[in-house]
């Protein structure tokens, strides 16, 4: 992914808090030469979103895909945060031309299949407890437990070691602040595109750093 110095995180933990809260991430991987990917959840423990990093995911038995992973060739994950188009006529100046809000994390990995059985059981298990973490009121799946180890045998665990994160965090930080303050205000009007406005706040410290 290119990357842009002025929409570069904060922090690590801005990047590692857009994985946990998007955590639905494309694993594109290679097949006899063609690219082949699938939209599935993947898990980051905590402090591994770095080069040497764990990260769990899983996706079913029938799909074709995790055959073509192989620990020596690396696979991409990509993980999308709230986007938004930015019309021109939030500018209310021109010329100009419109853009595009948005975050994305890349993460590049080396997986590794693992185990059915209790290794399959526990990134199951992690993932419930990670989304579950994500909403106010947790479901407790230990009522469920049998049926999470039948449906063990129809998935496939796996672990991504990686190798290296990329993230472009693109919110108007190059703005001047009238321009940035309009197309913060005319977004955040839009329900569709309110979390983009929130994102916008939460990067503006990076104007004066």
């Amino acid at each position: 992914m290119h990357t842009f110095p002025a929409y570069k995180p904060r922090c690590d933990a801005q990047v590692g808090e857009l994985v946990r809260h998007n955590p639905f991430a494309a694993v594109i991987s290679i097949d006899h030469g063609v690219p082949v990917a699938t939209h599935v959840p993947v898990i980051t423990p905590p402090g591994q979103l770095h080069a040497g990093g764990v990260l769990w995911g899983h996706m079913a038995r029938a799909n074709p895909q995790w055959q073509t992973f192989d620990p020596a060739r690396p696979v991409l994950l990509i993980f999308t945060g709230a986007h938004a188009y930015i019309s021109p006529a939030l500018y209310q100046r021109e010329p100009a031309v419109p853009t595009w809000n948005y975050s994305a994390v890349h993460v590049t990995a080396l997986p590794q299949i693992l185990p059915q059985g209790e290794a399959a059981m526990q990134v199951l298990t992690e993932t419930v407890q990670a989304m579950e973490a994500l909403h106010g009121d947790r479901w407790d799946m230990s009522a469920s437990l049998e049926r999470f180890h039948h449906l063990a045998g129809g998935i496939v665990a796996f672990s991504l070691r990686v190798a290296a994160v990329q993230a472009v965090f693109k919110h108007g930080q190059d703005l001047p602040d009238e321009l940035w303050q309009r197309v913060h205000d005319g977004l955040a009007a839009d329900p569709a595109s309110a979390q983009v406005a929130h994102d916008m706040t939460a990067a503006r410290p990076c104007q004066t750093t």
